[in-house]
């Protein structure tokens, strides 16, 4: 959140806040330690289909708390060898499911996008992340309450409406 100074149109505070739902993909998958330059990952057998409950049921929680859209942002590479590899086949996973989520009760409410992160673009990259998630900002817009408690001025001015449910595969040390 994000508190400012009383404004002077009415002299009141505002708090600004924008929610964002973070973790790592939600499918049933395992990760071990290779020597050989990456870490394995292992989907489970037939993955969509064991994980497309637990997944739909997710998406439908953040509709219900947060409303539509959920637009779902993958840092997840594309690549191939090694880490790439990895990441590739849960974004792989993860395309599958959110197509096949449409099909159910999330339908028209979730979107994805996935962002190639890499050395060379790592300067650019904040522009681009700007540029592809403006629509769903100004969709989404974000909650205000001004006023304060104490007094019982408090009053919600703006709600957001929507949720970024931003993905990666090691959520502790990146996303």
């Amino acid at each position: 959140m994000l508190p400012t100074a009383p404004s002077k149109d009415d002299g009141r505070a505002h708090v600004f806040s924008f929610v964002q739902v973070r973790g790592s993909l939600p499918a049933f998958w395992t990760e071990s330690a290779s020597l050989d330059g990456g870490p394995a990952v292992a989907l489970s057998p037939d993955v969509v289909r064991k994980s497309l409950p637990a997944f739909s049921q997710h998406i439908d929680e953040l509709a219900r708390v947060y409303g539509g859209p959920i637009h779902a942002l993958a840092f997840l590479h594309e690549g191939k060898g090694g880490v790439l590899s990895a990441e590739a086949t849960l974004l792989q996973a993860f395309k599958a499911l959110t197509a096949e989520a449409r099909h159910h009760s999330a339908a028209g409410i979730l979107t994805l996008d996935s962002l190639d992160i890499t050395a060379k673009n790592l300067e650019t990259l904040p522009r681009g992340i700007h540029a592809m998630l403006r629509p769903y900002m100004q969709q989404m817009q974000f909650s205000e309450v001004s006023g304060t408690v104490d007094d019982g001025s408090a009053s919600l001015e703006n709600e957001q409406c929507g949720v970024f449910r931003v993905n990666c595969r090691e959520y502790v040390s990146f996303c």
